[in-house]
């Protein structure tokens, strides 16, 4: 018999997207033929997510709690409501596509107490709960969690697009949230005082990624102003020589797409090339090696590497299908700074990697 799966997370004001969310679980779930129930807290949403969530628990197993809270401290009070072995997290503006059955498949196939899956952070709860769970934080959560995994299990991640299709929304996606300019502004700073409490670069990696990515001086002593505030409050640090983005992408071991039963074509790698310093660089080439090498011996025969100059992410890929290229223009599409400003620069370079002799 499989295991019971507790899909957990947060949400707000998401009445556009509740629905498919969870009927595209429903969907998944009920293809790979497991048990599943939902486990949502609800930040308090004033536009009826609440209520339509209370609808549908009376048709589907879900749990709905309502409390005040950020992204981290909601998932973590679903996380211990739960009752699955396996738990998984999602955000409830998106839709889980077709595909995402044979991901969690296999996880399901093999997993165990010491190995946390990216995406989705697929574990089982005892594993989760043993890591930590979820931190108080509502921007970066998902990078400071993976992190301590990291350094407390395994992590495994598999090389194709999210199996999710996300809400495509216009401008900066923290404006849904907030009324008025005022409480943007504030809702601006206080992610980016829970990214730099996530992601733990020290100072002198402060000043080569953020300082050096800042076009203004303004935005230099808005972000040093905001550096010291999450210095004060603590960072969630967990390698003295890396910050968080470095570790995971350095202890993070890969597998490819027919490791779980997909098409090649559906090979992708994503990394923004904008979180890294000189020393996160080397990694990523170490890591860029280490998958190059193992398509070489998997007879792959080509890659494409391609480089934005406007969201300054880079993306290895097989070749251009429909799930990958979906992935590409949602990131483009999304790529704005905390500051919500255009990134320059509209262009992609394209590398062809050939690794046949």
């Amino acid at each position: 018999m499989k295991p019971l799966v507790s899909v957990y997370g947060t949400v707000y004001n998401n009445t556009r997207t509740v629905v498919n969310c969870v009927l595209s679980i429903q969907r998944v779930m009920n293809t790979i033929g497991v048990p599943w129930e939902i486990v949502v807290t609800d930040n308090y949403s004033t536009d009826g997510t609440y209520e339509i969530l209370s609808k549908l628990a009376k048709i589907f197993p879900i749990k709905v709690i309502r409390e005040r809270c950020s992204r981290g401290k909601g998932r973590d009070l679903a996380l211990k409501l739960s009752n699955g072995y396996c738990v998984m997290y999602v955000d409830f503006d998106m839709e889980l596509k077709s595909f995402a059955s044979k991901v969690i498949e296999y996880y399901i196939e093999n997993i165990d107490n010491n190995i946390v899956y990216m995406p989705f952070g697929f574990t089982t709860r005892t594993s989760a709960l043993r890591i930590g769970g979820w931190r108080n934080l509502n921007h970066g959560e998902d990078t400071e969690f993976f992190a301590r995994a990291a350094v407390k299990a395994r992590l495994v991640q598999v090389l194709v697009p999210i199996p999710r299709r996300e809400e495509w929304t216009q401008g900066p996606r923290r404006r849904r949230y907030a009324r008025g300019e005022f409480q943007y502004l504030r809702r601006l700073a206080r992610d980016r005082v829970d990214s730099f409490r996530a992601c733990a670069p020290n100072y002198a990696q402060f000043k080569e990624i953020y300082v050096r990515n800042s076009s203004s001086i303004l935005g230099k002593i808005f972000k040093s102003v905001l550096y010291l505030v999450a210095r004060t409050r603590g960072l969630y640090k967990y390698c003295r020589f890396l910050g968080n983005n470095e570790l995971i992408l350095s202890r993070a071991e890969f597998l490819f797409p027919e490791d779980v039963g997909l098409d090649r074509d559906m090979l992708f790698f994503k990394y923004n090339l904008k979180v890294l310093d000189r020393n996160g660089f080397k990694v990523l080439i170490k890591r860029l090696t280490d998958i190059l090498a193992e398509a070489y011996k998997r007879g792959y025969d080509r890659l494409l590497l391609l480089s934005s100059c406007r969201s300054g992410h880079m993306y290895l890929i097989k070749s251009v299908s429909k799930d990958v290229s979906e992935e590409i223009a949602f990131t483009e599409h999304h790529s704005r700074d905390l500051a919500g400003q255009d990134r320059h620069g509209d262009d992609i370079i394209i590398t062809e990697l050939l690794l046949s002799r």
